[in-house]
């Protein structure tokens, strides 16, 4: 059998002139493609910056990072406290790897917040229901070799305890044999 990963059939393009990552289709959803030359020194970039300013301004520091893996794909999973969150694990992590996040579809109600995430590699996903869309986005970004954020809990909660968590990290991770990496605030 073929590794799910190599004979997807999702039909992502390959076109190393696209600017942007996540290309909205005819029925508004979104696909994950490559990112360009130019999209990764801007993913780069930014994700430096941050990195910066969370080391100064927040004291970040990262325990254990000589077991980050050099390379993708893996699964990165994180406790969901704050709106900081991905910015914060995004800047823990190797910048020259490609961080793709998932994130609730109404942060793309607001047209310079939706711009961003797509330029950031991020996808929507409608929450409270099997998203096949959002699969397919998690299956094309581990596809490309890029890192997969994800928040079991599926939205922020309060609170020194992880209660419930959702399976479609523990699937995904299962359905395309990706390493873990979990990581904690």
């Amino acid at each position: 059998m073929n590794h799910p990963l190599e004979s997807s059939g999702t039909g992502v393009q390959q076109d190393s002139s696209e600017a942007a990552s996540v290309t909205s289709n005819t029925q508004g959803r979104h696909e994950v493609a490559p990112m360009s030359k130019s999209g990764r020194m801007v993913h780069r970039s930014i994700r430096k910056l941050v990195s910066l300013l969370a080391r100064g301004y927040f004291r970040l520091s990262v325990h254990g990072g000589d077991r980050i893996p050099i390379d993708g794909p893996y699964l990165v999973i994180g406790v969901h406290r704050s709106n900081l969150d991905a910015f914060l694990i995004g800047a823990a992590l190797p910048s020259e790897q490609i961080l793709r996040c998932m994130a609730k579809e109404s942060l793309w109600q607001h047209a310079w917040m939706g711009s961003f995430l797509e330029k950031m590699g991020s996808f929507p996903v409608s929450r409270g229901q099997a998203d096949r869309a959002a699969l397919r986005c998690c299956e094309q970004a581990l596809a490309h070799g890029d890192l997969l954020l994800m928040f079991p809990e599926g939205t922020r909660m309060s609170g020194p305890l992880i209660t419930e968590v959702h399976e479609g990290p523990a699937w995904i991770a299962c359905r395309y044999r990706v390493p873990v990496l979990p990581v904690a605030l």
